[in-house]
């Protein structure tokens, strides 16, 4: 899922030894069912644990997205 930054801090943090930013996104809730659209909330997300891609950046390949998403412990939803 692409989520577009609302806001960037400045200053960055270490956390498990990764120097990053914060993010201010707005996130929804997901029905993995598809059936509605959740809640929307803003959330603060630590950087060191997402990707950044330019604006305009589209993947076309969900395979490559996966495989990056889960090389650091996460589980990939589409």
């Amino acid at each position: 899922m692409v989520v577009p930054a609302i806001a960037k801090t400045v200053e960055t943090e270490t956390i498990d030894g990764i120097t990053a930013p914060w993010y201010y996104i707005q996130q929804q809730e997901h029905d993995p069912f598809g059936r509605n659209e959740g809640d929307i909330y803003n959330v603060w997300i630590f950087g060191g644990y997402v990707k950044e891609f330019p604006v305009n950046e589209k993947h076309e390949n969900p395979e490559e997205l996966k495989k990056s998403v889960e090389s650091i412990g996460l589980k990939f939803c589409q």
